[in-house]
């Protein structure tokens, strides 16, 4: 096409990025002649399907191939242009087009083939998003809408120019990270973290840095930690980049370790084993908190590199946690990279996708610190429809910013489900024009075919809740109308006011309205189970395991609204139950222990669970509570585990003080040390020996511990 070839000329000669709309273009030929054209190597994305391999192998040589679902594997590399191929269909999800989007390089082009223009579906659930990808075409300073016959539908070329990003160098930033760097390691501080926006080279910069470690130490083993456990193409690039400049060498790469004949760096997955005590993190905000904390703990020293607005499933909320934690541990420092190195400041393309999957913020990490005064009766719960988002534009910033902002976990995809997704609702407070709270709703409702596969131990895709619950009523889960609580989030400056709680309590009238039976939450963060316990919801399930990212058991949560799902999570809750009190010692062992003690505390159903005491056994407990100066508990701890698990298990209420019981559930249940009972009480050793024994008199003696 020649309007295409004229398109890209321009944008060219201005250093500018474009995005190109095309109908039924001749793929092959177009292919060609941008090789010739554009500066830098080309890009075909596909489907996978027999015509796009075809295509592919016809331009071997001349291009490198990906198949979309696995876009992802080029992040690091540069292109001229991408084609993506979507003549014979395929999706096209927020997340892919911003991936590809940060592979082209300064004057390069992102070109989108289409079979039909006025009929393109990119989503996966319906029009809404479609219409507002090809819309926010139209508003992009920099691009090109073509038919099948080469009529120009739409067109718009900058009338400026943009200094090219300098080649070969090291940007301001960097130089003044690298500095950074080298004070960081001649004094005691244990953190460096390096931030930035998308494409501003961070992973390059950290491949750059592991060479200057493994050469300044002379290191023969350096690990780098990944969310994904692979190298991207930035990072090897840097190394062999760093290592030529330094010893004149090419060193063997693969996707899991770089080495030359002195030293080897291995890229390791997040919850392998820590062996180096230095340590590297690309993408923390893809790990989780919980794993951020073993690394910083392990390590003599942690460099992390954080992206403060992207698509890398990190909301800005994540930020703010991670700079507490470093806080917290003391002796950090942290260095932002502002300037782009794949494209021109003030670039249209980064413009553009910023505004459309509203990546940049303007919120700062103070205003996690700083609150504004709210009342309960300036607020009104209502529902947001999907349409009322694709159609208001301004509607679908305030919540996708809020979530974004406020939530630990955002990437662009949520735009689409958002705006299409008939298995979501959205609920909202709002205070006049302005969105203070949102609870992003998934409904579960499994048909027959899905609930044998649950039975069996199918795990069903999105739909946690119904696949644990089939685990123990097989008969009546499929007739349960479940809402699942996606996410809840408020606004920074209005949180810890009760916004959330009030925001759930609505849900819940919503949803006995409609006759939902059950309302439930599955996250992978600890510690928000005390918001669900505070709101009268029950754990109902905690994953055996920790999950291997995050480094954090995954907790299920859920309230009854119906005495048909009351019947439902009963039995999920006595078969918890049993497990928990069992598993304490053992599987959940590493489960913060005041927290165990609140989940067995909110579990107000029995399951009888008896051991029995022999007479021997019964002989030293008498021998013990005649002589508590002189005996500690370890000494009737056995009898303690089972009167314990009597206790819990055939009582649907606890009735020992919580510090007590919190001191039991630790030493007792958990097996852990009673030093470990004074650091969760805060308290010193010996009096945590008193709470210990007082809590003991609670089990074995009733009567003498009122």
């Amino acid at each position: 096409m020649r309007e295409v070839l004229e398109f890209v000329r321009e944008l060219s000669e201005r250093n500018c990025r474009g995005i190109v709309l095309a109908e039924r273009p001749d793929i092959t030929s177009l292919t060609r002649d941008l090789v010739h054209t554009v500066q830098g190597s080309v890009l075909y994305v596909a489907p996978g399907d027999p015509v796009s391999r075809e295509i592919a192998r016809s331009l071997r040589g001349l291009v490198d191939y990906v198949q979309l679902r696995r876009a992802n594997k080029v992040l690091g590399r540069e292109y001229g242009a991408v084609i993506v191929d979507l003549e014979r269909g395929g999706y096209l999800t927020p997340n892919t087009i911003c991936i590809l989007a940060d592979t082209v390089r300064s004057g390069g082009v992102l070109l989108i083939g289409v079979n039909n223009l006025e009929q393109w579906r990119p989503g996966r659930f319906g029009d809404n998003y479609g219409r507002y990808i090809t819309e926010s075409i139209r508003r992009c300073e920099a691009h090109l809408i073509v038919d099948s016959r080469g009529n120009v539908v739409s067109r718009r070329v900058p009338e400026y120019s943009l200094e090219p990003p300098r080649r070969g160098d090291l940007t301001e930033s960097q130089r003044r990270l690298y500095e950074e760097y080298r004070r960081f390691l001649e004094t005691r501080e244990k953190i460096l973290l390096i931030r930035g926006g998308r494409g501003r080279g961070k992973t390059y910069m950290l491949g750059y840095l592991s060479v200057d470690l493994v050469l300044r130490y002379k290191l023969p083993l350096l690990d780098v930690y990944t969310p994904d456990g692979v190298f991207t193409q930035a990072f090897v690039a840097a190394v062999e980049d760093a290592l030529r400049r330094a010893m004149g060498v090419r060193p063997v790469s693969s996707p899991r370790r770089i080495e030359t004949y002195e030293f080897v760096i291995r890229c390791k997955k997040p919850y392998e084993r820590i062996e180096t005590p230095f340590l590297l993190v690309d993408e923390a905000g893809r790990i989780g908190i919980a794993r951020i904390r073993k690394f910083l703990s392990r390590a003599y020293k942690t460099i992390l590199t954080l992206t403060t607005f992207g698509y890398e499933g990190c909301g800005r909320s994540f930020e703010h946690i991670l700079v507490c934690e470093i806080q917290r541990q003391g002796l950090s420092r942290s260095v932002e990279l502002h300037e782009p190195v794949r494209f021109a400041e003030g670039d249209p393309l980064e413009r553009w996708l910023n505004e459309v999957f509203f990546l940049k913020t303007s919120t700062s990490l103070q205003d996690y610190y700083t609150s504004a005064q709210i009342k309960s009766e300036d607020v009104q719960f209502v529902e947001i429809g999907r349409d009322a988002l694709a159609r208001d534009r301004e509607l679908l910033r305030q919540v996708v910013t809020l979530l974004r902002d406020a939530h630990y976990r955002y990437s662009p995809d949520d735009i689409e489900v958002l705006l299409d997704s008939p298995a979501h609702r959205l609920f909202a407070l709002r205070k006049g024009e302005e969105i203070v709270a949102v609870a992003q709703i998934r409904v579960e409702r499994p048909s027959k075919s899905e609930v044998k596969k649950a039975v069996r131990g199918v795990v069903l895709a999105g739909m946690p809740v119904s696949t644990i619950l089939a685990r123990y009523s097989t008969t009546s889960i499929g007739s349960l109308h479940i809402w699942r609580v996606h996410r809840v989030a408020v606004k920074p400056q209005y949180q810890r006011r009760g916004l959330g709680s009030l925001l759930i309590s609505k849900v819940e009238e919503r949803g006995s309205s409609e006759g939902v039976d059950l309302i439930a939450a599955v996250y992978s963060r600890t510690e928000v189970t005390r918001f669900w316990l505070r709101n009268g919801y029950r754990v109902f399930y905690v994953s055996p395991r920790f999950n291997k990212v995050t480094g954090e058991y995954n907790v299920g949560v859920a309230k009854a609204l119906s005495s048909k799902g009351d019947r439902a999570l009963k039995l999920a809750l006595q078969d918890f139950k049993r497990r928990l009190i069992l598993l304490a010692s053992s599987v959940y062992r590493d489960l913060d222990g005041e927290l165990l003690a609140e989940m067995l505390r909110s579990l107000d159903v029995t399951c009888p669970t008896r051991i029995g005491t022999p007479s021997l056994a019964q002989r030293r407990v008498e021998i013990f509570l005649k002589n508590l100066d002189s005996y500690e508990v370890e000494y009737v701890q056995d009898v303690l585990y089972t009167r314990l698990v009597e206790h819990l298990s055939t009582s649907s209420q606890v009735s020992i003080p919580q510090r007590e019981f919190t001191a039991l559930v630790i030493k007792i249940l958990q097996g852990k040390s009673v030093k470990d009972v004074a650091s969760s009480l805060k308290v010193g050793l010996e009096t945590a020996r008193k709470i210990l024994k007082r809590a003991a008199l609670y089990v074995l003696a009733p009567d003498k511990a009122v």
